[in-house]
């Protein structure tokens, strides 16, 4: 057979014709299965929403799934009577996220029992728990981020959240700003600070306040070139006797009040 597959290449060549066998693609792959992140309309319109009122660099057509299971965890505490907090806003695309969901819960909420808590002057100096020691995750002995970074505008905030007039926005450094905050009970905190002192300060004042099914989601957790985030989270449960935050796929840790 191949003797006589090679004398009817070898007289079509002569011809100056090429024989080629006729390959069948194989059949596409079909797709039995969507994500929720991928089909959930409701937060992909609030997402487009937030990107835009708050100038943001994302692309308003990707999803961010590490700030959709945070939305979910938000949506898990709506029954709650606690205030809602954000530590580490930014440009405030996340607030914007939380304050949307909040109304979807609530058609009249304004703003009432929102806190914003940022330096407005990007991160603060990091400590030596916040060195990256791994190569793949960045310069061994150094920081993914400078001090500064994330320098976000309290204006830029303001205006983003503008339809929520009643948010309380607290200008400092974090944990010395929780010294001028008004004693509350909380249901929902997103710690968003990056760095080991003011994430590990931020545990010491929320947790003691969450009320027992509250959730604090910390969202550098799970992520290396943030290393001084689990080390901070870390040493915080075990001084306090307290599971390991849950570890999510998406970088974010949950701690759950009990």
């Amino acid at each position: 057979m191949d003797q006589a597959k090679r004398l009817v290449k070898k007289i079509f060549g002569a011809a100056g014709l090429e024989v080629k066998r006729n390959r069948t693609p194989p059949p596409a792959v079909k797709r039995y299965y969507d994500y929720d992140f991928e089909t959930d309309e409701t937060f992909k319109s609030i997402f487009r929403g937030a990107v835009k009122a708050s100038g943001s660099t994302h692309n308003p057509e990707v999803v961010h799934q590490r700030l959709y299971n945070t939305v979910q965890f938000l949506r898990h505490t709506l029954d709650l009577d606690g205030e809602v907090a954000e530590c580490g806003v930014f440009q405030g695309l996340t607030s914007y996220m939380f304050c949307n969901y909040l109304a979807l819960g609530n058609p009249d909420f304004d703003g009432k029992g929102y806190h914003v808590f940022d330096s407005f002057q990007g991160l603060s100096q990091p400590a030596e728990q916040d060195v990256i020691s791994k190569r793949e995750y960045g310069v061994v002995g150094t920081h993914f981020q400078a001090a500064g970074a994330f320098h976000g505008q309290l204006e830029t905030v303001k205006s983003a959240l503008r339809d929520y007039p009643l948010i309380q926005y607290h200008a400092g450094w974090i944990p010395e700003s929780f010294a001028r905050v008004a004693e509350s009970s909380y249901k929902f905190v997103h710690v968003d600070l990056d760095l080991y002192e003011p994430i590990k300060g931020a545990l010491e004042y929320f947790y003691p306040r969450m009320l027992p099914g509250g959730i604090i989601v910390i969202d550098e957790y799970a992520i290396p070139r943030w290393p001084g985030a689990r080390t901070a989270a870390d040493e915080f449960c075990q001084m306090n006797h307290l599971i390991s935050p849950i570890s999510l796929t998406t970088g974010n840790g949950v701690l759950i009040k009990k």
